[in-house]
């Protein structure tokens, strides 16, 4: 199963430069969804792959850096509980 991070599993933030609230531009904002990790453990828990993918409009619009969004499969395993 493929899931959308921004917004679908993980909180957007304020990002007081536009105004707006955006995908994550630092590792340490990301902030899981409330009620996400339980079901994505289940998914799994059933056999499911799990993929997380994001188009991250931010850095097209080029409001920020894409090195900095670059996570390993573990690191990204750790943030989500499974």
């Amino acid at each position: 199963m493929f899931f959308d991070r921004d917004g679908v599993l993980t909180e957007p933030v304020w990002n007081p430069a536009t105004g707006q609230h955006e995908s994550p531009h630092a590792v340490d904002d990301l902030r899981l969804c409330p009620d996400v990790a339980g079901p994505l453990r289940q998914l799994r828990e059933r056999g499911f792959e799990l993929y997380i993918v994001s188009n991250q409009p931010s850095y097209a619009k080029g409001k920020g850096r894409s090195r900095r969004s670059r996570r390993s499969p573990r690191q990204s395993r750790s943030d989500f509980g499974t």
